[in-house]
């Protein structure tokens, strides 16, 4: 049997009652928040951000990452940060140079531009660090538009351990066919044309070309690849299924540069560690009062245990961001329950991250940590399935480990079905 130990207990960041945190929004309402500007040196290029620290506890702070050639001071990025602030949550949002020394404000869309985004992920590694040698003990990475495209695929390929959490706002979508027809609708220079001088030609100016809200102009052909070409532009939902973090997705409903389609969505909710939020009544930029309704959103506890229905099992699946076995036994066992639609009509499945920062509401609905739970139960290594009532007792007993998926899954159904069998009435 390969079991996963747990780590060192962590007390995670408390996260404010309903009351108290209407109340703090509404003092946050009438102060200014003042973000410290940071400049630093990399690679003898000068960098900026925006630091807000809102206390001496450095538990979790946040890495905001900003749109496409957008920065620092956009107006939506300076609303996250504060309302960051105002949950209690300090933040660094840079402006990616894209290879510009001291780069500040919006590019500009013109000829010969040459936004580097080969920096990109070393920048974001660059601010991790930063934060990390500031003190903070876990990050939590949110991107923006095609900036939250890139940070899943800084996750996907540096795996960072003290990245713990990522916050997706309007993350941009696309297939490889979208990209085509996109840029050939009424272009000079047939997109295939230009994509193959573009790799022939990394550093040549090739045009006109098509940006994303860029006509027209004369680019160097790394610059026309990194935003054309297939293999090099991120695509989310893809590359959510190599994410194993907690993982909160923010479509924005009205969003139509880069609208989810509906089997993307569903794709996403069959991992048990992301979860998709719906922002109606706005698009990709989450004006007020919808960005704070999405912050609430993906802010909230963990999990709230006290909402099972008492003739449901409460099937609570412990695991770890990096437990390899959990990431199996989630894959092999789990989504194909959940795809046949009859493991919920039985139980509501609740999966915990016990290196998750957040708190959660238990079965008695005060908060509390996932390790003081997996205390509770004695549950001492990941995997562990535990099948309780709605007050949290235990109706089976725990599965711990992970062998094969047939074998787990049929103990699964079994204990189920006993499990029901001894739900009071």
């Amino acid at each position: 049997m390969a079991l996963a130990i747990a780590p060192g207990r962590r007390v995670p960041r408390l996260t404010l009652p309903g009351q108290a945190l209407t109340l703090l929004l509404l003092l946050a309402g009438a102060l200014t928040v003042q973000a410290e500007p940071i400049q630093a040196d990399f690679h003898g290029r000068r960098l900026n951000a925006a630091f807000i620290e809102t206390g001496t506890d450095r538990e979790e702070a946040v890495l905001v990452v900003h749109d496409i050639w957008a920065h620092q001071d956009m107006a939506l990025i300076r609303d996250v940060q504060a309302g960051l602030a105002a949950r209690g949550l300090s933040s660094l949002a840079p402006t990616l140079s894209l290879g510009i020394d001291d780069r500040r404000g919006r590019l500009a869309c013109a000829d010969g531009m040459q936004p580097d985004e080969r920096l990109v992920p070393a920048e974001i590694g660059f601010w991790v660090d930063w934060l990390a040698r500031r003190g903070y003990r876990t990050l939590t990475l949110l991107g923006h538009s095609y900036g939250a495209a890139r940070v899943v695929a800084y996750v996907v390929e540096q795996q960072p351990r003290l990245v713990t959490r990522l916050i997706l706002l309007a993350p941009r979508t696309w297939q490889p066919g979208d990209i085509r027809a996109a840029r050939d609708e009424n272009a000079s220079v047939p997109f295939a044309t230009l994509l193959r001088q573009a790799k022939a030609h990394p550093d040549a100016l090739l045009g006109p070309a098509r940006l994303p809200g860029c006509d027209g102009v004369h680019i160097p052909g790394h610059v026309f690849s990194a935003y054309n070409d297939p293999a090099a532009v991120p695509h989310v939902p893809t590359l959510l299924a190599r994410i194993h973090i907690r993982t909160d997705v923010v479509l924005a409903a009205q969003d139509t540069p880069a609208p989810w389609r509906p089997e993307e969505i569903a794709s996403a909710r069959q991992h048990l560690n992301v979860r998709v939020h719906r922002a109606t009544g706005t698009d990709q930029v989450l004006r007020s009062p919808y960005l704070a309704h999405a912050l609430d959103t993906v802010l909230a506890p963990q999990a709230n245990l006290s909402t099972v229905a008492s003739d449901k099992v409460q099937l609570l699946f412990l695991a770890l961001s990096d437990c390899t076995v959990c990431l199996r036994m989630e894959r092999e066992v789990f989504h194909p329950l959940l795809r046949s639609g009859a493991l919920l009509k039985r139980a509501q499945i609740t999966h915990l991250l016990l290196d998750d920062p957040r708190t959660l509401i238990g079965f008695d609905g005060q908060y509390v940590t996932a390790d003081a739970l997996a205390e509770r139960y004695a549950a001492r290594v990941t995997p562990t399935l535990l099948f309780l009532d709605a007050r949290g007792e235990p109706l089976q007993p725990p599965i711990v480990g992970y062998t094969s998926p047939d074998s787990v899954a049929a103990r699964i159904e079994q204990a189920l079905d006993r499990a029901r069998g001894t739900l009071s009435p």
